[in-house]
């Protein structure tokens, strides 16, 4: 089933980008369970003495500046300002994986390296895609 969804994909990135997005929305409800990497989860633990707050503190800031970055790449893209959309992926990439949100970042991995090869095909969907992903941290984030 996948390779009749994707066998019109040329570049082995947008082909990787497409199954992921897939994969996500099709799993969507399982994601939200391994959100964020256990050993990231730990670590941050660790440097606050085991105290919840720290993370959410850092998740509340990294929800308000992704939308913000989401929603630049998205306009910047429209106006094809490619720099702007270069520099809010590879910021949200960093701040993704800062945070261990793996799924996030293995898209904005993906989507950075696109951006290096100035291929913006399938970005709005991928951007939609995020949208979710950012409503999922959301909820993950009430879960504290």
């Amino acid at each position: 089933m996948l390779f009749v969804l994707f066998s019109g994909q040329k570049r082995s990135g947008q082909l990787v980008l497409s199954i992921v997005l897939y994969l996500r929305t099709y799993f969507q409800r399982w994601f939200i369970v391994s959100l964020i990497i256990a050993e990231k989860l730990s670590e941050l633990r660790d440097l606050s003495d085991g105290n919840d707050d720290l993370i959410c503190l850092l998740l509340d800031k990294f929800l308000v500046n992704a939308e913000k970055y989401l929603d630049t790449a998205k306009e910047s893209l429209a106006s094809k300002k490619y720099e702007d959309v270069k520099f809010a992926i590879h910021t949200m990439k960093g701040s993704s994986m800062s945070l261990g949100l793996k799924d996030l970042g293995d898209i904005l991995t993906i989507l950075n390296q696109k951006c290096k090869d100035d291929d913006y095909s399938g970005f709005e969907e991928s951007i939609e895609q995020m949208y979710q992903m950012i409503e999922s941290v959301r909820e993950y984030r009430g879960t504290f």
